[in-house]
Formats: structure tokens, sequence, C-alpha cells
């Protein structure tokens, strides 16, 4: 299944362009070259200009999103659309029980993809969802003035045409709303995502460490000035990099911080007062890359609830391939690290 990526120009009052390839995935419109969605990543399409971005999405807690109803589910669970003006059908495993707090996983998409298609081709944690008892949501971004859904996350990605669109509040309001509507275990509730949807992970993280335990990032970083990461609690973060990312660099550039730094500013945030060292044997988490590729660091001496963890993926790019251990092996790693 083949996959487009997309290149574009970072603006920012530094003046310094940093290139930054998000994900769009088959069936997105997001420029005109493709490429395979597996091993190495993304090539630079044509940049992009800012648009004038989306219209905010805005969500109510209680009564779900559009207009239609669904069930699904053991018992007959509603799985009707939640999220405002975005919608998003949850994923209600049939192993959820109304009676047992479940754990929560939010999933946001690359730039210029969308949830639906994030899940079906690149993470694909649907069967875990049923093995593993969480309820999934994989919400869409909005669409900016050229047509791209994106996320507004940190300084150096993507609300690229200044629409201001509180995806905060957004994330917020679904993770609220099922809350209302399951029996959210609230020491459980994740945001996970790849690219866009990483880089808006860690942001959420910063702004909302009352809703979350945990958050993982797939090749998006940090905010570039660490001030305006505040988070209220310690939050566990993970972060997951290759190195040959030739799209958002495993290593800090101008207006992007890279991978370590990312882990160095949590760290920081949560109070860790040891070193980043390494942990494990290393593990094969890329199905396009021969051997062992991932080498797994942590920061030591932090806080409960506030482990820091690297997943260093050397030799693998921008979309990786990845492997059913590197499924499992992300989803165990969240639910290890609920809030104390």
């Amino acid at each position: 299944m083949t996959s487009r990526v997309l290149k574009f120009a970072r603006l920012s009052k530094s003046a310094a362009l940093v290139s930054v390839c998000l994900l769009g995935l088959s069936g997105v419109a997001c420029g005109s070259d493709s490429e395979s969605s597996s091993g190495s990543g993304g090539s630079a399409g044509s940049a992009a200009s800012g648009g004038s971005g989306g219209t905010a999405g805005t969500t109510t807690g209680g009564s779900g999103g559009s207009s239609g109803s669904g069930v699904g589910g053991e018992g007959g669970v509603d799985t009707s659309p939640m999220g405002g003006d975005r919608p998003v059908t949850p994923f209600v495993p049939e192993s959820y029980n109304p009676a047992e707090p479940t754990p929560l996983i939010v999933m946001l998409h690359g730039y210029g993809a969308n949830g639906a298609a994030e899940e079906a081709v690149v993470l694909k944690l649907k069967p875990l969802a049923e093995e593993k008892t969480f309820i999934y949501l994989y919400p869409d971004g909005t669409i900016s003035g050229d047509g791209k859904r994106f996320w507004n996350a940190t300084d150096a990605c993507c609300d690229f045409g200044n629409s201001g669109v509180d995806d905060v509040g957004y994330i917020a309001g679904l993770i609220d709303e099922a809350k209302q509507r399951y029996n959210v275990d609230d020491k459980r509730v994740y945001v996970i995502g790849h690219s866009n949807g990483g880089f808006m992970s860690h942001r959420f993280g910063c702004d909302r460490a009352d809703l979350v335990a945990g958050i993982a990032s797939l090749a998006g970083e940090m905010w570039s000035d660490e001030t305006k990461c505040a988070p209220s609690a310690p939050v566990s973060a993970l972060q997951m990099h290759g190195t040959d990312d030739q799209t958002v660099s495993y290593v800090t550039v101008p207006g992007v911080p890279g991978a370590e730094a990312s882990v160095a500013t949590w760290a920081a945030k949560n109070g860790c007062t040891g070193a980043l060292t390494p942990f494990g044997e290393p593990v094969d988490y890329e199905a396009s890359v021969a051997g062992m590729e991932t080498d797994k660091l942590e920061y030591t001496e932090c806080p409960a609830g506030g482990a820091v963890e690297l997943w260093k993926m050397n030799a693998v790019g921008h979309i990786p391939n990845f492997t059913d251990d590197y499924r499992r092996a992300l989803v165990d790693w969240l639910l290890a690290h609920p809030k104390p």
C-alpha cells in the first residue's frame, strides 16, 4: 500500500527554515510524491505554503458527536461517534466490561493523514485493544487551507496557517466524553502520536498532565522553547525515533529539538536525577531492517509516574514497517505506567 509524504518549511520567528516531513497515507491528498510506507521512510516532496487553517473542533460531554448511533462491544456498548464537529468513532473491544475500569489510548495521526488510515497502515493496534482490553480513539485533526489535516502542536509543527485551533482542548474534550460514556480508568489514560501527532502528544502531556498518565511519540519532538512545557505533575514519556529519519531529524536542528533533547526535557520536567542509560538487549521492531536495530535507553532515578524512555531505532526512517513485537511492546509500556 503506498503512502505519501510532504516536506514543508517551518516558519519560525528565528527565521530558521526547518524541513519537517510528516505522514500522509493512501487515499489522503498530501503532495505529489509517493513512496512505500515501509523501511526507510520519506524523501522530500514539494514545499507547502501555510494555509488559512481549519476551524476549531469542539466537544460536548455526554451526548456524543455527529448524528447517528451504533452499538458494539459486549452487552451493546455505545460506539456512536463522539467529538462534536470532528467526530470519531470509538473502538470498544468485545472484552470491555462496564464494571471494570478500563484504560484509554488516544492516537494522533501525522500531517496530511487521518486517524483511520494511520491505524490501518502504520500502528494496527486494534487486535491489542481486544487482547489487552483498552478503549481506543484515533481522531482527526482539522483541515488546513491547503487541504491537509494537522494538529496545532508545538512551535515546530504544524499550524502553518496560524489558525490557532485549540487541539489541546479538543483532545481533552474527547477524553472527558469517553469518561462520561465508559468506565475509563483515570490512572491509565494515554496519548500517543506519529510525526505531527507525536509533536501533539508531547504538547498534550505538557498542558494536561492532570488527564494523562503517559505519552508516547514516534518521530515527533518536544517544544523547542522548553519554558512552554510546564506539566502540573510527572508524566511518563516514551520517545521512539529512527536515526535515518530524513523528515523529522533524530538529532537537534534549528527550531526542532531531536529525540535525545526531547527526552532530556521530560527528564528535567519530571525531576529525574539520573542519567540516560542503556538497558536490556537490542530488539527487532522494524521488519525491513536486518537484525536487532532498536536500542532502549531510560533515565534513572525518576519519580513515580514520571518514567522517561527512548527507543533509538538505528537505520530506520520516518515511517517504519513495524513488527508485531513493537506494537505489543508499545502497548505494554503504556499500560505498565499508570498514574501513581
